[in-house]
Formats: C-alpha cells, structure tokens, sequence
C-alpha cells in the first residue's frame, strides 16, 4: 500500500494507534489521528509521533473528518458502532487496521495464536521454543511490541509470532502460515453481539490460508474442531487424544505421527500450574513440530519458560 501524500485517517489513540500514525507519517503520510477521549495518557500515546507533522483530534466524535480521508484505519479497541466508523463506512471507504497492514508489509512468515483463553502463554512458549532452538524469531501483537515496530528486525528468514484477539481478527484479509487456535469459549459478547459472531471473527485466523500452510487445532474443542472445514491448510490437532499432533500419553505430552509417538515432555516437568497449561504447551509443540524444531529443543524450551506476570505465580511458600 502506497500512502505518500495520501490523507489518512486513523481513528483511535492508543498504543497501537500511536504506533500506526508514527508509520504512516514516516512514509509520506498526510495523517489525522482522532480519538473521542481527552484523557491525559493520550499524550503519552502521541509521544510515539511528530506532533507537529499529525494532526490530533481529541474529545468527541467528528465524523465530518471521514470527508477529507482517502484512506481509513480503524483500532482493535473501537466498535463499529463508533460513529466515525460508521461515516467511513457509509462513504465506502475500506477499513484498514494495523493488522492487515501489518499481514500486506510483513517479509518474515508469520505464526498467528488466537483462543479465548491460552493465547498469550502459548505465544510465549513458541516464540522461547524458537528462540532456544535458533530460529531467528520476534514476538508481537496483542502483547510484546506493536507489530509495525517488528519490521526492522523481520527478514524473509524470520518466524513472526503474533498473539491475535479477535478484534484484531476481525478486519483480517489474510491468515497466517500457521495458525493456533487454542479454543472458544463466550468472550467479548458486548462487543461481537453472539457467541456465533465471536466465532466468525476467529475463524478469521484460518479462512485465508492456502494449501502450503498450516491450521493447529484443539481436537478437545468442538467450535475449534470445525474451524478444519473453513481452511485450506494441512490441518494438525492438539489434544488429550489426539493423533497427527501433540496429545497427553501416560502424563507425557507426545507427538503422534500415525501410529509413531515420540515423547516430548513429561507432564510434571512443566513449570506452569493447571491442566489447562498442558493443553497450551500441546499447541506449541504442534506448532514447533511444523516448524522442524527438534523434540530435544522443544523439551528445553518448556522447561526454560516462565510464565507472564500474574499467570499463577508462586509468590512464596510457608513451611
């Protein structure tokens, strides 16, 4: 996408908000970012760009600015009911966000984790599995940096890991080389409306690939489960029982090949708390065996985990 003297329009001041004028701006872009907020943060979020060269409209909603916009970006965090974005619906205008420009711009192949529960520490253990093999590998998205500040790093080599909500899903045009999903359950429902619309805006994640790429699945799920006849990826599960992925053998997590298993990772030896927990390392050895990580690699890199901040944590013991 070529933005040089066109008029943007990005609607949202946050932290990807910021992050997406400040590269608008730095490839030519006449940009105009608005936010109905007059909160005092947003400018700590404009920090991030040229003040002087990006106008900001801050404190209610303007509409009219939709009228002077060739091209529109909308953030994850802003509803479609948002007055703004209704305008530049209305006029026609396509919605773009910082993901699909993002997926448009990215040189590196990108490993897209989405679920309602288990994204972010699943994300986490691939991009340490990669990281501790030596793949050349960068994390983003939904945590670590806005994906637009990855670029510099990402090479055609690079495995880009991307944890994806679903309103970053939503807007979604392609998919990634693989994707993760790790389940649904009802979320976001004052947002997406039903449960059903929730889904839709994740099985975004899988509806654009191709037959060279790779959907990872929890079998155990039955709305995961049918997200493989939405794809036309090489589909690999994860799960208690599964087979062509990882699966829970005798408290062990195993890699199943047909009837070949090859141990990976006795489940004790996970240093993260709750069953729920092996599910997400299931998916990101699924994930690392497509990858062609070897099971040693995997192994070191769960056990070198740590989890994030706040994700039950053992903050001290007595006696």
């Amino acid at each position: 996408m070529d933005v040089r003297g066109k008029r943007v329009l990005v609607l949202g001041l946050a932290r990807e908000g910021a992050s997406l004028a400040a590269y608008l701006q730095s490839k030519g872009a006449l940009v105009t970012v608005t936010d109905s907020s007059q909160d005092a943060r947003l400018h700590d979020h404009a920090q991030k760009f040229d003040t002087s060269a990006v106008r900001l409209v801050t404190g209610g909603d303007h509409p009219q600015l939709v009228k002077e916009a060739d091209l529109f970006f909308t953030s994850p965090g802003v509803s479609e009911s948002n007055p703004v974005y209704r305008a530049a619906r209305a006029r026609g205008l396509p919605v773009h966000s910082m993901t699909t420009l993002f997926f448009d711009l990215c040189p590196g192949k990108i490993v897209g984790v989405t679920g309602s529960s288990g994204k972010t520490t699943t994300s986490g253990l691939i991009f340490q599995i990669l990281s501790e093999s030596g793949k050349d590998a960068v994390i983003g998205g939904n945590i670590g940096d806005p994906m637009l500040d990855l670029l510099p790093s990402i090479g055609s080599a690079t495995l880009v890991v991307l944890e994806l909500s679903s309103f970053q899903l939503l807007l979604l045009r392609r998919s990634p080389h693989v994707a993760v999903v790790t389940n649904i359950t009802p979320n976001h429902l004052d947002r997406h409306g039903t449960l059903d619309a929730y889904t839709a805006a994740k099985r975004h994640v899988v509806e654009h690939q191709n037959s060279e790429d790779y959907a990872v699945l929890n079998s155990d799920d039955p709305r995961v489960r049918s997200f493989s006849k939405h794809t036309s990826a090489s589909v690999a599960w994860f799960g208690t029982r599964a087979t062509n992925g990882a699966a829970l053998r005798h408290n062990t997590v195993v890699f199943s090949e047909g009837r070949q298993e090859t141990p990976v990772i006795p489940a004790p030896d996970i240093p993260l708390l709750g069953k729920h927990n092996v599910e997400n390392v299931m998916a990101a050895v699924t994930c690392c065996r497509i990858l062609d990580v070897a099971t040693a690699a995997m192994a070191e890199g769960i056990r070198s985990y740590r989890p994030a901040p706040h994700r039950l944590q053992i903050v001290g013991d007595h006696n």
